[in-house]
């Protein structure tokens, strides 16, 4: 007769093996799921769906949520577009165009167009120019805003846009200072964390770096602070290395042509606030 032998674990040793299995089983509930995401590509954010994909660019949506992943590193990336530059009384000026119009044109001259989005906070009170409110660095000329020096002093972010790269960094409040880098396109926003009417459902635009030097794109017509933080967060993302865009009734999304986020329309039309500059995404090219 074949015997068998196996020794039962003692009662602290039995109690060692529940425990790490509660907690291994605890660890799984309550992690962030992009914790568990890191071992692929692939992105696991709960509730939220691939809805269009190119090389180095995916589209993720829930509900009136959107969210980019940019990779860089397969040639995607964003780009800067803003409009005609003139002089005003004491800042640059910058013609200001519906979102549909800017994609119409960008999209004629870029065959790699993905989708299109608002940027900088800028003075909205002339809806054919603007002036921006921090400052802006376009095609290797630094234009400055008018709030670079006397709002949220130590509360800025820059978006550093290269070919084949791109940075969020503080800011440190002085245009001079983006001459010195080596990049041809800025942009200049705020820190993820300041009150912007934290607490209301507006519409939000924030950029967030990755590991592997990826970006993300949140974009939405009602969310709150602290909802698009578990947003982000969820997708892998540091809050504190995020920078946001100009919201409210600026924040509009452009998929390939299609508004997919307009501004808040003003009864059932839509409305689309024409801006001053907004930023590309490209996606790489195939093989």
């Amino acid at each position: 007769m074949l015997r068998t032998s196996f020794t039962i674990p003692s009662t602290p040793a039995l109690m060692r093996l529940t425990y790490l299995s509660i907690l291994t089983a605890s660890l799984s509930l309550v992690l962030p799921t992009a914790l568990f995401a890191q071992q692929s590509d692939r992105i696991f954010a709960p509730g939220f769906r691939e809805i269009d994909s190119a090389p180095g660019v995916t589209l993720f949506q829930k509900g009136r949520d959107y969210v980019h992943i940019v990779s860089p590193r397969r040639d995607a990336g964003v780009r800067l577009l803003y409009g005609t530059v003139s002089a005003g009384n004491d800042e640059t000026q910058f013609a200001r165009k519906d979102i549909r119009e800017w994609w119409k044109t960008w999209s004629q001259t870029e065959p790699q167009a993905f989708a299109l989005m608002n940027s900088q906070f800028f003075n909205a009170s002339d809806p054919a120019k603007a002036a921006l409110a921090f400052s802006t660095k376009a095609d290797g000329i630094v234009y400055e805003g008018y709030g670079d020096k006397r709002e949220f002093l130590g509360g800025k972010m820059l978006l550093r846009i290269g070919k084949k790269h791109t940075i969020v960094e503080p800011y440190n409040d002085n245009p001079r200072s983006l001459a010195r880098f080596p990049e041809p396109d800025i942009i200049v926003g705020l820190r993820a964390d300041i009150n912007k009417q934290a607490s209301r459902r507006l519409g939000r635009t924030f950029i967030a770096g990755m590991p592997q030097g990826n970006l993300l794109i949140f974009t939405s017509p009602t969310a709150t602070q602290r909802y698009a933080e578990r947003i982000l967060v969820s997708f892998g993302a540091d809050w504190g290395n995020t920078l946001m865009l100009d919201g409210g009734g600026s924040t509009q999304l452009v998929h390939k042509g299609t508004v997919l986020v307009p501004s808040h329309p003003p009864g059932k039309d839509i409305f689309l606030r024409s801006l001053p500059q907004v930023l590309g995404v490209v996606a790489g090219k195939k093989n």
